[in-house]
């Protein structure tokens, strides 16, 4: 909550998507996004295929082993 209101004043939003099995949800969402900023999950797989900017945060792992090949910035 911290987050929204933060980028709220600085005159950008946030969504936050609810899970669905089918992904319906998710692909709607990440279709109004400029950006998706998230640590290494399938959704962020999945914003990348859409053609979706994104910055992941990797774990322990490299990120070059993991990350999408593009349009992607990985932040270990």
């Amino acid at each position: 909550l911290g987050l929204r209101w933060r980028l709220l004043l600085r005159g950008l939003g946030m969504r936050a998507v609810p899970q669905d099995p089918r992904f319906d949800g998710l692909a709607s969402g990440l279709d109004a996004c400029d950006l998706a900023i998230g640590c290494d999950s399938g959704p962020m797989q999945f914003a990348t295929l859409r053609g979706v900017p994104t910055v992941v945060v990797y774990g322990r792992y490299p990120a070059a082993e993991f990350a999408p090949p593009s349009r992607s910035l990985a932040v270990s």
